[in-house]
């Protein structure tokens, strides 16, 4: 009936969804989420209730939102209504800040600011059906160990001192996909990096007229996201006549670990992302000697392409980690890269580790042990991080300096760090988790030294999505 709301669960292959349609919105629109949802529906169930505040047979939308809570069977909540008042509106932030489980929104007609942590917004129906069907196929994953271009705006004072911190993830959009759409990454730049400054603005109890310079990421990454990113920052220092600095995105990553710890240079850096692996000499901020890189695959892109195809979700690495935990590496004896020590002696790849655990991962297995997802990324992690520690301590020994300092998302990864850290020979510093990923912070820190030394970068600098000498392979194509 036209304006009646109705709830149902939609079971997907790995959770289910629910769904709360509210007076105003239309049975169309909720139908058409259904229809978005395709054919995982199995059942929806009516129940009454006009709008958050009036009742239909005793039941009110907020009972229903707690019913969704206390059903098991909900994996994430999604709610499509007419744009709510504010009082109705203030109900809902207050109900939902202590919400156990995901939840989407779909105010019809109003285009949501950004997304919070726990809590999406989407702004059309196809948007918050994909974003529903991600969380729920998804495993949850802790916004600190996300690996994806973000819209992120960080205020930070004296190169270390965060003042505030927003991060709008992308996550759920690429979920869907199993990978990163650069499409999607670049537009929803563009939607959110406005609202996600004035909220940093706000949380720093700050306005535009007390920030002293403007820095954004410009090399590498993803080309569309790089240039929203850009020119925002290019347009706002010019308006506000305020210095412009261009920063390398692997600088900032190098430097996160700065935020947290006193760091003497030099030392060995060790870079490992989902798009770089790195190993580096580094004797200032934006000093570093490239000693070794992949040649082919970083091993953030094995991780992601491994769990892609056995169907583990995304983002890969975080997945493989979690499942690592409860698998015996033993299970699976898989092969490390053979480069020639002497050309590539500091270089690692994963290509072919790759491929054995994909096409080959049968000719691999230990008898004895369980053919098991979780053991095969037992056996699949161990030997990606024994690869990147076995070129590191290369670095180390030559180089006779005992201070390594990590940074990317794979950084965050619980078998390297163990690793790393049962050498106490050596000294290992790695970012909190919430600064291994794409951050903003790390990009101030950066940004803060060369404004101290005096550097500024044009209004007609331009982005960069590769860098040769980070990539061995990118130099080998280029001779």
């Amino acid at each position: 009936i036209q304006g009646v709301p109705i709830a149902f669960t939609n079971k997907v292959s790995h959770g289910s969804i629910g769904v709360i349609g509210a007076s105003g919105t239309g049975i169309q629109e909720v139908t058409t989420i259904i229809d978005r949802l395709g054919e995982g529906v199995t059942n929806a169930i009516g129940i009454g209730g006009r709008d958050l505040k009036a009742e239909i047979g005793g039941i009110t939308m907020m009972d229903m939102i707690d019913a969704m809570e206390e059903d098991d069977t909900v994996k994430v909540v999604l709610i499509v209504s007419k744009p709510p008042a504010k009082e109705v509106r203030d109900k809902i932030a207050a109900r939902l800040s202590t919400y156990s489980k995901p939840v989407v929104t779909l105010f019809v007609g109003e285009k949501p600011e950004y997304h919070e942590e726990n809590f999406y917004h989407a702004y059309t129906l196809d948007e918050a059906a994909r974003l529903a069907v991600g969380l729920a196929r998804g495993t949850e994953v802790p916004e600190a160990t996300l690996d994806v271009d973000e819209s992120e705006f960080y205020k930070v004072e004296d190169g270390k001192t965060i003042l505030s911190n927003v991060v709008a993830t992308q996550i759920p959009f690429h979920r869907v996909y199993k990978g990163v759409v650069p499409e999607i990454a670049s537009r929803k730049h563009v939607e959110w990096i406005l609202p996600v400054v004035k909220q940093a603005l706000k949380e720093a109890d700050l306005t535009l007229d007390d920030i002293d310079a403007i820095a954004s990421t410009n090399r590498p990454g993803l080309m569309g996201s790089l240039l929203v990113g850009l020119t925002f920052g290019k347009t706002l220092a010019w308006s506000l006549n305020k210095p412009f600095i261009a920063v390398n995105h692997m600088l900032g990553h190098l430097y996160a670990s700065h935020l947290a710890n006193d760091i003497p240079y030099p030392y060995i850096g060790l870079l490992v992302s989902g798009g770089h692996s790195i190993i580096c000499k580094v004797s200032g901020f934006d000093d570093i000697e490239v000693m070794g890189t992949t040649v082919d695959d970083s091993v953030g892109e094995a991780f992601d392409k491994v769990a892609k195809f056995y169907g583990l979700g995304y983002p890969g690495g975080v997945i493989i980690d979690n499942m690592a935990k409860n698998g015996d590496k033993r299970a699976f004896s898989f092969p490390t890269p053979k480069l020639d020590s002497t050309e590539h002696r500091y270089d690692v790849s994963f290509s072919g580790l790759k491929t054995a655990v994909i096409h080959q991962r049968d000719m691999f297995w230990n008898e004895g042990y369980e053919k098991s997802n979780e053991n095969m990324c037992a056996a699949f992690q161990e030997t990606a991080c024994k690869t990147i520690v076995s070129r590191l301590l290369r670095a180390v020994d030559d180089t006779g300096l005992k201070t390594v300092v990590a940074g990317g998302g794979v950084a965050a990864n619980s078998r390297l760090r163990e690793m790393l850290a049962e050498r106490t020979d050596i000294k290992c510093i790695f970012p909190p988790l919430k600064l291994c990923g794409d951050n903003g912070a790390m990009i101030a820190g950066v940004a803060y030294h060369f404004l101290q030394r005096g550097d500024r970068s044009g209004i007609d600098t331009t982005a960069c999505a590769r860098i040769p000498q980070f990539k061995k392979g990118l130099q080998l194509h280029r001779r």
